[in-house]
């Protein structure tokens, strides 16, 4: 996808976009996306990355797809979280021609990860099924809207 396309799908995404500070992050609590200024990332393309990793976990919204799991730093459901954003931002990526990035930071949640995956194997699909969900929800944003077809006689 060419980068006016891609930038075309991350940019028709509603959220609210606060930059500043050095912490990319969901503020559930405010409802929008606080993301540092693309200068502090060693591309564009990580902040981008960065940025449709975050607008997975904003599309879990209790308003948007009602994903409500982890409220609070470090918890097993919050890993589960992580995961689903995790899968979802590199299918969106893939999708719209981003690399995967791999964050420093989420190298903390790969001891929940493993316990998740342990306790309840199923949980790398349920993971998935969220992401995927979430994905398309984020990509619905800039599809133009359908007109309703009649139904054939």
């Amino acid at each position: 996808m060419r980068a006016a396309a891609r930038d075309a799908v991350l940019d028709a995404i509603p959220a609210r976009l606060e930059i500043g500070g050095n912490t990319a992050c969901y503020v559930r609590a405010a409802d929008l996306i606080r993301m540092p200024p693309p200068e502090a990332f060693g591309c564009v393309e990580d902040w981008k990355s960065t940025y449709a990793h975050e607008a997975i976990h904003w599309s879990g919204a209790e308003h948007r797809l009602g994903r409500t799991f982890g409220q609070r730093f470090g918890d097993a459901a919050y890993a589960f979280e992580e995961l689903v954003a995790e899968i979802g931002s590199a299918a969106i990526g893939l999708r719209i021609g981003l690399r995967p990035q791999i964050l420093d930071s989420h190298a903390a949640y790969l001891g929940h990860w493993v316990k998740i995956l342990k306790d309840r194997p199923g949980a790398l699909l349920e993971a998935s099924g969220h992401a995927q969900r979430a994905v398309d929800h984020l990509l619905a944003y800039s599809q133009p809207a359908q007109a309703s077809q009649p139904l054939a006689a």
